[in-house]
């Protein structure tokens, strides 16, 4: 995670109900940069209890996020694409787990985050222009 500007983005845990934790079992999956084979981190190995504490969690942020405004999902959505703005020059293959993961070449792995941040950007835009629709 050398080329990562903010190291707090980078987490061996998983997120599940705004907590990030370890795996029940104790046991993580090591990360390997496809290009050296080397270990640049590890993941929890999560399983049964963790998975259905996760789609419970998914559940109630859903039901959370249905009774927002769409000027609050508009904000909410500005907010994280201007985070990922922020900090898209600091996120490279060998920083973007996601990458190593998949085996993403470098310009596929930018290519990617380009896209995500372009499309939560136009999810932003487009909350505040329907007005209940989502509702």
């Amino acid at each position: 995670m050398k080329n990562l500007k903010d190291k707090s983005l980078f987490r061996e845990a998983g997120l599940i109900g705004g907590r990030w934790i370890a795996a029940g079992s104790g046991r993580t999956v090591d990360v390997l940069d496809p290009a050296t084979q080397t270990t640049i981190g590890t993941v929890p190995d999560m399983g049964g209890p963790e998975t259905r504490a996760a789609i419970e969690a998914a559940a109630l942020a859903y039901g959370n996020w249905k009774k927002k405004t769409n000027a609050e999902r508009a904000a909410l959505l500005e907010a994280w694409h201007g985070l990922m703005l922020a900090e898209s020059g600091s996120v490279s293959v060998d920083s973007f787990a996601g990458a190593q993961l998949s085996s993403k070449s470098y310009r596929s792995a930018r290519l990617t985050l380009a896209g995500a941040g372009a499309t939560v950007g136009t999810s932003s835009s487009i909350a505040t222009i329907f007005q209940g629709a989502w509702n």
